[in-house]
């Protein structure tokens, strides 16, 4: 019995190390495979600089400060979020560390898509406070940068708006500044120029649920009226890809002209489908138009349109603008990824130059608050000044600029280009 058990017992033993043999022979080149993965994802994640407790890159300081940038980089306004984003960019090269009492901290930036819609800004927002920025920049479109207001105002953390125009911005939420002109500004700008056309009734053009498009629309209609022509209101939602209707609408009013603060997109949509009709009808817009989408997108249909803007690319007025423009254009040039953000062009959007300023002046906020922490950096921002590349920059206590300039621009359909007409400081 104590044989047989024997017996028994050193087959299996040999059944097993032939099974493992086996095993081994079959996954062996697995098995090898998946170590290689390994030592080489290490490799590379230390080299690439990842979170790798490990790791720390020589050229980095030990100390850092981070900053939110608070962009659309999807949905309807994407292409002006990355816009802001590629001078956020070109600006944190420029200038990537900041002198805090002595002590030199590396500029991070964390990005957040807030999606061109308010209810996931508000959960963007909510993001960045989670991550413990000291700052917040952005955003394009003023009804996410609404959303987002309500939540940095309850952190206690500074934001420096870009392009964000719409009053209530800066009116409602104190932790907010910016870098740009007014809706109120630039609705009375244009609402000169086109009387100066002789040009007496209006028709007005909204986005429905948009506080930026519904309250330009309001100003310019308000400053228009106050001159003496007429104004009647139109409005279109978000997903309206045919104007047949409306179009139908304002040519039997007997309107001069329309006025349409809007997302470029709809109006390259709505331009298009206007001059189909042969109406050559004089089009308005707001600073959202001032992209080479505009003209790419448009076509020979853009004769006639007309729009207001903070920042003339072509303008030897200001040579520090006229730099920044040489500059800037380059820096795009040298990454295909680059050019392919800014719309597939060189040009230089307004909003890039504005974001640029907007970094550098939040820049010299924290150097002067001496300090890392947000309300620090928030009481900085009332004292500060600026000599941006879209002009001086310093806050009022409201938290705005006071920018009053503005240039109005057209389409030169022939050179492919926007022409300044006018500069104004209504």
């Amino acid at each position: 019995m104590p044989q047989l058990c024997y017996i028994i017992i050193s087959h299996v033993v040999c059944f097993q190390k032939n099974w493992v043999v086996i095993i081994m022979k079959k996954y062996i080149f697995l098995i090898i495979a998946i170590v290689l993965a390994i030592v080489l994802f290490t490799l590379f994640f230390q080299t690439t600089g990842g979170d790798s407790l490990s790791y720390k890159p020589v050229d980095e300081n030990e100390n850092k400060i981070y900053i939110g940038v608070f962009e659309p980089f999807t949905g309807i306004n994407s292409l002006g979020g990355y816009q802001e984003k590629l001078g956020i960019m070109y600006a944190n090269e420029k200038c990537p560390t900041v002198d805090i009492g002595g002590v030199t901290y590396d500029v991070k930036l964390i990005y957040s898509d807030n999606e061109s819609e308010q209810q996931a800004a508000a959960k963007a927002a909510r993001g960045l406070v989670d991550k413990k920025v000291s700052a917040i920049l952005g955003s394009y479109g003023s009804a996410v940068t609404l959303s987002g207001a309500e939540i940095f105002q309850d952190a206690k953390i500074p934001a420096v708006g870009i392009s964000c125009t719409s009053p209530e911005i800066t009116d409602d939420y104190s932790c907010y500044y910016r870098v740009c002109f007014l809706d109120s500004f630039q609705g009375e700008v244009m609402a000169n120029y086109a009387y100066t056309q002789d040009l007496r009734k209006a028709a007005v053009l909204t986005q429905v649920g948009d506080p930026y498009s519904k309250g330009l629309g309001d100003y310019f209609a308000s400053g228009f009226e106050a001159l003496g022509g007429q104004v009647e209101f139109y409005n279109f939602n978000t997903v309206t890809m045919s104007f047949a209707s409306l179009i139908k609408e304002i040519e039997a009013s007997g309107a001069d002209f329309v006025y349409m603060p809007s997302p470029t997109e709809s109006a390259v949509m709505f331009i298009n489908q206007m001059r189909e009709k042969l109406n050559m009808i004089p089009i308005f817009g707001g600073d959202t138009w001032d992209t080479a989408k505009l003209i790419r997108d448009t076509g020979n249909n853009g004769q006639g349109v007309y729009f207001t803007s903070e920042f003339d690319e072509y303008s030897d007025i200001d040579s520090s603008g006229a730099d920044f423009v040489s500059k800037f254009s380059t820096w795009l040039s040298e990454e295909e990824s680059r050019i392919i953000l800014n719309g597939d062009t060189e040009d230089v959007a307004p909003v890039s130059a504005l974001a640029y300023d907007a970094y550098m002046v939040l820049i010299k906020a924290i150097e002067t608050a001496g300090s890392t922490a947000p309300q620090d950096i928030m009481q900085a921002l009332k004292t500060v000044t600026h000599e941006g590349v879209c002009g001086d920059i310093a806050f009022d206590k409201n938290g705005d600029c006071g920018r009053n300039t503005a240039f109005i621009k057209t389409i030169n359909v022939h050179k492919k280009r926007f022409e300044t007409l006018q500069v104004s400081n209504a």
